[in-house]
């Protein structure tokens, strides 16, 4: 058939009749600018893609057909938008130009036909393997290059219809909701269909709206029953929730919101449960705020999902994202140890161009965020930051009266750290952290006590120098005095022992000093104290301290002031409030 049929009418007709989704190739209103953005970061990074090219114009550097190419064609087509908007016809061209050299030069359109036919193809193929395909070809080329699926054909070479849809249609199995496929592969689909203005079948909907965490996120496997957000798979479900017309009024679409705002890093990046940010997670994300009608540089679209999340501060996912790039262009991620591929660029290329206002799943309502004085703002931001959690009605309506009866924001920061629901959660903190468990209600008393004393290392001291905290460090065996100076060394100090570190603690347990007390010392060092004040940048200011901030605070500990004064200070300083504020 026809090389590049593209989508006709009667298609489109279909989606915008569907008046609970997204139109296809609409050109909504930009999102309001956030921190001007570099187009060189994108210009620079697709410019590495071409050098990853391969013979067949695809992008498959990683050996695994279908993981790389429908990404980068999404990018290619992003970075060549002209504006704000989505123009189909100037996201085609660019990927058809994007050609290898020779005598017969191939695109990455002319990859993917090759691959689209290799499965679809496939007598032995099953329809849960087609359908999975297409879905994802569907949404993330098809659609955003205005290309007709059910004719899916760029290098001409087939002699009846490429039927893409129809092969997503055919994969959803005798229950209507694609069992035959993983999670994402359903998620995929769900977006497919809303990408094409389908209705999708009830049964795959929910599917998908049961397999919600109580955290409100999704994991790779769909169990509702995990813990942890995998912000990939979460970010992938909002958008295809999304597409099909759910907006952040729908409980499912808020909750997923709220569970990935809450679990994005201080560093502006979300994590997988490998790493401690990755472009790939942050782009998705990202464009699940796109989405969601958000500029995804601004947090609208969590404040929208959650009015209480108004004040905390937002680090810019662009700015790190542009940060990570490397001196050949491509974007740095942390599994380039495992081998180079195109998969985080591409990514992050389509999210940097989604903050520009290019992202042909935006909808054509912009978010608009929920208005809230300042000083409810920083009373939020306290809340979620001291006390890992959303404000109450009543202590919100009593901390901004006494901010506006004239109370310092330091004055209010010391009010909270000083009640024992705040050093009740420093003690569960710190019991996840060195213990990987939550503290009992015993625990969170004692501890709570301490750390409202001044007396947060003692603590933290008693954790690390328990039997349990040993025991832990080597569960199939006995914990040797040399494992256990390497962990303690790491959790105190905030680093690998060398062995001048782990020979003094062995030295001090030889001198009779117990665990608890080694472990304090430890912490009370000009490292430990050091990690302390990163940690409470990190927290509070979400960034690193400066040298001179940093010795400064060391000293100020070391001449006896708490861990606590320090948080206070920390949250009632300018830097901290002005965080709080709304962007502009």
């Amino acid at each position: 058939m026809r090389s590049l049929r593209l989508l006709v009418a009667p298609t489109l007709a279909v989606a915008v009749a569907l008046s609970t989704a997204v139109p296809v190739g609409a050109a909504p209103t930009p999102p309001a600018s956030g921190s001007p953005r570099s187009t060189a970061v994108i210009d620079d990074a697709v410019a590495w893609l071409r050098t990853q090219q391969q013979p067949d114009g695809g992008f498959e550097v990683a050996g695994f057909a279908g993981f790389e190419t429908p990404d980068a064609v999404l990018a290619i087509g992003g970075a060549a938008q002209s504006g704000p908007g989505w123009v189909e016809g100037e996201a085609r061209d660019a990927v058809i130009a994007f050609n290898t050299v020779g005598a017969m030069p191939k695109d990455p359109l002319d990859a993917l036909d090759d691959q689209v036919d290799t499965v679809q193809g496939d007598p032995a193929s099953t329809a849960a393997t087609k359908a999975q395909q297409a879905a994802k070809i569907i949404a993330l080329v098809t659609v955003p290059l205005g290309l007709d699926a059910s004719d899916f054909d760029p290098s001409a070479d087939s002699a009846g219809a490429v039927d893409l849809e129809a092969a997503l249609t055919a994969g959803a199995g005798p229950g209507a909701d694609y069992a035959s496929l993983p999670f994402t592969g359903r998620a995929f689909a769900l977006w497919a269909l809303g990408a094409l203005g389908k209705t999708p079948p009830a049964a795959l909907v929910a599917d998908i709206d049961d397999a919600q965490q109580a955290d409100g996120g999704f994991n790779f496997s769909g169990d509702a029953e995990g813990v942890g957000i995998d912000p990939d798979t979460t970010g992938v479900v909002i958008i295809a929730l999304a597409v099909t017309g759910r907006t952040l009024a729908d409980d499912t679409v808020a909750d997923a919101a709220v569970g990935l705002g809450r679990s994005q890093r201080y560093t502006g990046e979300w994590a997988s449960d490998f790493d401690t940010g990755n472009p790939n997670s942050t782009a998705v994300a990202m464009l699940a705020a796109a989405t969601l009608g958000s500029n995804p540089d601004q947090p609208c679209w969590r404040e929208t999902a959650e009015a209480r999340f108004a004040g905390v501060p937002y680090p810019s996912p662009a700015d790190v994202t542009e940060d990570r790039q490397a001196a050949d262009g491509h974007i740095a991620s942390p599994n380039d140890g495992f081998g180079l591929n195109t998969f985080g660029t591409s990514q992050a290329v389509q999210a940097l161009v989604a903050v520009e206002g290019s992202w042909p799943y935006s909808p054509p309502t912009v978010c608009t965020p929920p208005s809230v004085s300042n000083n409810r703002r920083l009373v939020n931001a306290f809340y979620f930051d001291l006390l890992s959690r959303f404000t109450d009605e009543a202590g919100a309506a009593f901390f901004t009266g006494q901010l506006a009866g004239g109370m310092t924001p330091a004055q209010v920061a010391r009010r909270i750290t000083g009640t024992s629901e705040y050093g009740r959660k420093v003690t569960d903190r710190l019991y996840r952290a060195y213990l990987d468990r939550p503290a009992t209600p015993e625990e969170q008393s004692f501890g709570g006590a301490l750390v409202r004393a001044g007396r947060r290392y003692d603590a933290a001291a008693a954790i690390l120098g328990s039997q349990e905290y040993f025991d832990a460090v080597d569960p199939g065996g006995e914990t040797s005095n040399e494992e256990w100076a390497d962990a303690v060394f790491l959790d105190a100090v905030g680093r690998p022992a060398d062995d001048a570190g782990r020979s003094y603690v062995l030295d001090q347990l030889a001198a009779g000093r117990t665990r608890t007390r080694v472990a304090r010392l430890l912490l009370g060092s000009s490292e430990g104290l050091s990690t302390l004040v990163r940690d409470t940048y990190r927290q509070l200011l979400r960034r690193d301290p400066e040298p001179a901030g940093r010795t400064f605070w060391v000293g100020q500990i070391r001449n006896g002031r708490s861990p606590e004064s320090l948080v206070t200070l920390i949250a009632g300083s300018g830097e901290y409030v002005t965080s709080t504020r709304p962007p502009t």
